[in-house]
């Protein structure tokens, strides 16, 4: 896939998740971060109940634990700076829409270092997710 094929699937991914956001959680202002472009590491999306969300709309190839801890590492020292927790948000491949996979830290890791530990982190469905975020709203 070429950088504007694979930028084009990641946007469309951003939307995507911003739409279930909306449609879940009505949160009817909730978005794309357009300061991205322009800014390095500034999260994919506005911030959502205390977490900075990271969009990854990886290839079949790309869903393996590597590619899920560098995603984390990136989530984690982007949320660090700006006093949030770490949220990734992977599509799932071969789908369409928003079907996704989330990944944040573990609250019953109590005391870890999430912003550094990839051990200390789980991964939800959007079920799941939907729950944990409007527990923190």
């Amino acid at each position: 896939m070429t950088g504007a094929a694979s930028r084009r699937k990641g946007h469309d991914f951003e939307r995507a998740f911003c739409r279930w956001v909306r449609e879940e959680l009505g949160i009817e202002s909730f978005g794309r971060n357009l300061k991205q472009y322009g800014t390095a590491q500034e999260g994919d999306t506005d911030p959502l109940a205390g977490f900075l969300p990271e969009c990854k709309a990886y290839s079949r190839e790309r869903q393996g634990r590597p590619y899920k801890r560098d995603a984390w590492q990136q989530a984690c020292t982007q949320a660090k700076r700006k006093g949030l927790a770490p949220l990734v948000i992977w599509k799932l491949p071969g789908t369409r829409g928003c079907d996704f996979m989330a990944m944040l830290p573990d609250p019953e890791a109590a005391g870890a270092d999430w912003s550094l530990n990839f051990e200390y982190r789980k991964e939800v469905e959007p079920p799941m997710l939907a729950l944990i975020l409007r527990e923190r709203l």
